[in-house]
């Protein structure tokens, strides 16, 4: 596994990008496409990014998916006015082009555990601090003090332990809190499912930030590129690695100059 950071990808993945008839690039966005920010909705793309992206949205040969753990509104806010397939909630929800969204039913047992868990944020005094989603709970501490912030998590992970224990709920550790999360979906089954409406000629990269990405990482062993982007080097399923979102951005354009996407023409 090559894990050296660096512009774009080993020439031998560009091969498998380039040779290939369709390509599938699905990218999640915070600390991917976007650098973290203390207020979430800040969080936007550098502006090469995005110019990036929308050429490679409007270019043929390419299909370009966004998966996150945001909702889909949310999603569809901080990407406008691009106009790509949205998969939000870690796979509970899907908007199309044209603003078509599906919803996964949540197991009632699941919502009644993540009600539980919210008034336990709520009995701990966190309410400010929480992200409360359809499918999910996550506790922000993001801009704290380390200590404080090592002593919330530390509470909130021991509250919600117990709501975790029967495998409804996955408590999992996030870049800057913790997520209480409906178990059933994931990045994984939602990266599952798009290879299942590709040929199997498709080349298809994946590109993420932390451990919710690795469920994806984990189906593409063997059948795509994954990407983690990271600063420094860590275990992950991935087959390389970039330093940053800048770095991803920088990827972008080499994709754009590779597939012809810059022009408007599919190699």
């Amino acid at each position: 596994m090559d894990m050296t950071p660096g512009v774009g990808l080993p020439e031998a993945a560009w091969h498998r990008v380039t040779s290939a008839p369709k390509r599938l690039l699905v990218l999640d966005y915070d600390g991917t496409l976007a650098p973290f920010q203390v207020q979430r909705d800040q969080a936007r793309m550098p502006p090469a990014t995005m110019q990036a992206l929308e050429r490679i949205v409007g270019s043929p040969g390419t299909r370009v998916v966004i998966l996150s753990g945001r909702p889909t509104a949310e999603m569809a806010t901080l990407l406008a006015p691009l106009e790509c397939t949205l998969i939000g909630e870690h796979g509970w929800e899907r908007r199309e082009p044209g603003g078509h969204v599906r919803f996964v039913s949540l197991p009632d047992a699941a919502r009644e555990r993540l009600e539980q868990a919210e008034r336990d944020a709520d009995d701990l005094g966190f309410r400010r601090l929480l992200e409360r989603k359809r499918t999910a709970l996550v506790m922000h501490v993001r801009g704290l003090e380390d200590g404080k912030a090592h002593a919330i998590l530390r509470a909130c992970r021991r509250a919600w332990y117990a709501r975790a224990s029967d495998g409804i709920l996955r408590l999992v550790e996030t870049d800057g809190g913790t997520e209480i999360r409906a178990v059933g979906r994931d990045k994984g089954s939602a990266v599952r499912e798009l290879l299942a409406e590709e040929p199997t000629t498709t080349a298809v990269v994946y590109a993420g930030d932390d451990a919710t990405d690795e469920d994806a990482f984990a189906v593409l062993r063997g059948r795509g590129i994954g990407i983690l982007v990271a600063a420094a080097e860590r275990p992950s399923l991935a087959e390389t690695r970039l330093a940053s979102p800048l770095q991803v951005g920088a990827m972008l354009e080499e994709w754009e100059r590779r597939t012809g996407a810059a022009s408007g023409t599919s190699r």
